[in-house]
């Protein structure tokens, strides 16, 4: 499985995020943070670095190490007056296959009281989130986050504070048409009406024919599947930002789930279609904005 596009770390980050996020209020310019335990506090936050440094200020930044096998660094941005540098259409936040010229990336690091980096895995995988952050007007703003699947509350005492950075990876023009070849070359595979005419280098060899994937039946299972918990998840969800407290019972089988979908997935393997694919990212987003959307 492409471990970029079909992260199951990503996933996890979605399902911890809707459910705890409520509890931590966000979205927006009206988001504050007000009522926190041990494991859920405000720290202190260096100057944005970078190449977004110019065009977002941090507002706030919360370590949160509130679940049992998750660490979350939240920061909230907002948007200055200053005009970019580059074109938004021109960038993307996913790195799979890009084809455009920039990627935009986002680091996170715990520095602590000696001013060294502590050693952890922050992965940012608020990317659609970042994305629409580039479309924010001047005063607005938007919350990101980073997760790891180890709970570091035992780093609290030591953190002095969190450096969180950005920058832009290059694409070059061979790189795009390559990707552009491979995307359209997937589509054709996958009897898409493709116009563009294939590349001298994936053009099929006299009479070979080029191969379907093979597992588009266990694609549709495990897309099948991880619908369903995306619809119940949300459910659960709701119910623990209305305070039931069963909601909280509940979910340490949603992450057993998670871990069953996620097998279904590994063995599904990297043979989508150009429709199951589509219907991954749509999933995707239809999670992450549900996260969003109980933020606010």
């Amino acid at each position: 499985m492409n471990k970029n596009l079909l992260s199951v770390t990503a996933i996890a980050a979605i399902v911890v995020a809707i459910f705890f996020l409520p509890s931590c209020g966000g979205g927006g310019s009206k988001s504050t943070e007000t009522a926190f335990s041990d494991t859920t506090v405000v720290v202190n936050y260096e100057k944005l670095n970078g190449v977004l440094s110019d065009y977002f200020t941090i507002q706030k930044c919360v370590f949160s190490a509130e679940t049992e096998h998750q660490t979350f660094v939240k920061f909230e941005i907002k948007r200055t007056p200053k005009t970019f540098n580059f074109k938004v259409e021109d960038v993307v936040t996913e790195d799979w296959k890009p084809i455009v010229p920039k990627v935009l990336t986002m680091n996170a690091e715990l520095i602590d009281n000696n001013g060294v980096p502590i050693n952890c895995w922050l992965v940012f995988y608020d990317k659609e989130s970042l994305k629409k952050a580039l479309t924010l007007s001047t005063g607005e703003s938007t919350w990101l986050q980073f997760v790891d699947n180890k709970n570091y509350k035992e780093l609290l005492k030591g953190l002095k504070h969190v450096k969180i950075s950005s920058s832009m990876v290059d694409v070059s023009a061979d790189e795009i048409a390559e990707n552009k070849a491979y995307r359209e070359n997937l589509n054709k595979s996958n009897g898409s009406t493709a116009s563009a005419e294939p590349t001298k280098e994936e053009a099929p060899k006299n009479n070979e024919q080029v191969v379907k994937p093979k597992n588009t039946a266990k694609w549709d299972k495990a897309l099948d599947s991880y619908e369903e918990y995306i619809d119940s998840y949300i459910k659960l969800a709701k119910k623990a930002a209305d305070g039931d407290m069963e909601a909280a019972t509940e979910y340490a089988n949603y992450m057993t789930k998670l871990t069953d979908l996620a097998d279904k997935m590994e063995d599904a393997g990297d043979d989508l279609t150009t429709s199951q694919l589509n219907r991954f990212v749509k999933l995707q987003t239809k999670f992450s904005e549900a996260a969003a959307s109980l933020m606010q």
